[in-house]
């Protein structure tokens, strides 16, 4: 089936408006948006299975019965029905409650079910079936739900590709190789933000969220930040200093002359990986105010 160049709806633009007004208050450029494309193919998470895919949101007993807290309910069902959880689950009935949260989860995942952005070359795809079938299950309007899931994807692109005041962005090897769960945190967010604008934007953020991976719940702890904190750790961390956790003294001192103490310790809190001194060397000789200085301090170690 064909996939087509997609235009976002009135309210859609509406909410891209939102964010890029945040954007433009804190010193990010202002970019065009990338290409957006509605797919009619079948949702990539249900390419390889045989049954009716839609039956898994259609299937009123199917559902409560993965969605229920009594393990015995699964039994309940019939062949057909374990058939296509079988089939979605690596040919395993998942019998106990957080086996069925992480099937459910896993399915309903934005990227595989709804929309995906593609950073290698930055576009995001709509998956129009995948949106309209869950948007039933979930009674929210279909509209609204691909509103959500656009500006999802968009957050994603936010925090790859749009510039911040110093024309960087997030290197794309390292944005791709990143956690799902931090990458997902940041789409979250911008989505959250969106969210706390609109009723009906925040009724369907809320029901999707609800059958979510833990990867997409990420975002609620740093709900309690404002939009200054977390963009000025999106530019100064993910862009000018990753994989940065213990430096030694004489980067240190750098670090916090450079970044406010808030944001640096959100930043810490929330990456944790190696430290990598040839990306810290790099991202520090172009961003410190006294290059030489930098330098030296590196020569040291």
């Amino acid at each position: 089936m064909p996939t087509t160049r997609y235009v976002p709806d009135t309210f859609e633009q509406e909410c891209i408006r939102l964010l890029f007004q945040w954007l433009s208050e804190h010193g990010f450029q202002n970019p065009d948006l990338p290409p957006i494309y509605y797919s009619l193919e079948t949702p990539p998470v249900f390419e390889k299975i045989s049954h009716d895919w839609q039956q898994f949101f259609t299937d009123d007993i199917l559902w409560e019965a993965l969605n229920s807290d009594n393990n015995s309910t699964i039994e309940t069902l019939t062949d057909s029905q374990k058939s296509l959880i079988k089939e979605l689950n690596d040919n395993v009935l998942p019998r106990g409650n957080q086996e069925r949260k992480i099937l459910v989860g896993r399915i309903v995942s934005i990227d595989t079910l709804l929309g995906r952005y593609y950073a290698d070359t930055p576009h995001i795809v709509l998956y129009a079936q995948g949106i309209t079938a869950y948007a039933k299950r979930l009674n929210v309007p279909t509209a609204i739900l691909r509103a959500v899931v656009l500006v999802h994807e968009i957050g994603h692109w936010i925090s790859h590709a749009v510039p911040d005041s110093r024309g960087e962005t997030w290197e794309t090897a390292d944005f791709t190789n990143e956690s799902a769960a931090l990458c997902e945190m940041w789409a979250q967010l911008f989505t959250y933000w969106v969210a706390e604008e609109n009723g009906d934007f925040k009724i369907a953020f809320e029901a999707l969220n609800n059958h979510q991976a833990d990867e997409y719940h990420t975002y609620n702890h740093v709900t309690h930040h404002d939009k200054t904190t977390m963009l000025y750790v999106l530019t100064y961390w993910h862009r000018c200093f990753p994989h940065l956790l213990n430096p030694p003294p004489p980067a240190e001192e750098v670090i916090n002359q450079l970044i406010p103490e808030t944001p640096l310790r959100i930043a810490r809190n929330i990456y944790e990986d190696c430290f990598n001194k040839d990306i810290l060397k790099r991202k520090l000789i172009e961003s410190a105010p006294t290059k030489e200085r930098i330098t030296t301090i590196f020569d040291m170690w």
